[in-house]
């Protein structure tokens, strides 16, 4: 005989572990070949070339920064036809992109939380609920990187 989920384990996991889970691991952070932007290091918008005032010397800054703080520096190097204004309001749309995608994780991230001692009652296995909570757990983590490695934005 099969053992078919109940219905509430099926409300479980298609309502709150698979919307979670998509939303944890969203990729579209990953760099795109077709875009050109994303064609820089890292560091060519965080680490910009900049020049000593007393030596005239040029160097690498290590202060890991918004490019907003070197915009001539960084955005207007690559995208020569932009004003600082377009520069900036660039530099404001993808961390307002970034820093919605963290609060939809953030969401998600509390609402499976929030829905284990539900399942229970709903009578819900221990075995879904592990599952459940091995998604949170990928989820976290990819959460934790996030924050850690995009700063809440650009």
């Amino acid at each position: 005989m099969i053992n078919l989920p109940s219905a509430a384990q099926l409300v479980f996991v298609l309502l709150i572990a698979v919307p979670f889970s998509a939303a944890a691991r969203d990729d579209a952070w990953q760099p795109r070949e077709d875009n050109a932007a994303w064609r820089a290091e890292c560091s060519a918008c965080h680490m910009p070339k900049v020049k000593d005032p007393k030596t005239g010397k040029t160097y690498t800054s290590h202060w890991q920064t918004s490019p907003r703080h070197y915009i001539k520096e960084t955005c207007l190097t690559c995208h020569k036809d932009w004003t600082e204004k377009q520069a900036i309001y660039s530099i404001d749309s993808l961390k307002n992109k970034w820093t919605g995608k963290m609060r939809k994780a953030e969401y998600w991230l509390g609402q499976l939380i929030d829905s284990y001692a539900a399942a229970q009652r709903l009578g819900v296995t221990e075995s879904v609920l592990v599952q459940a909570r091995e998604k949170h757990e990928e989820a976290h983590v990819l959460w934790e990187y996030w924050t850690a490695e995009n700063s809440d934005g650009f």
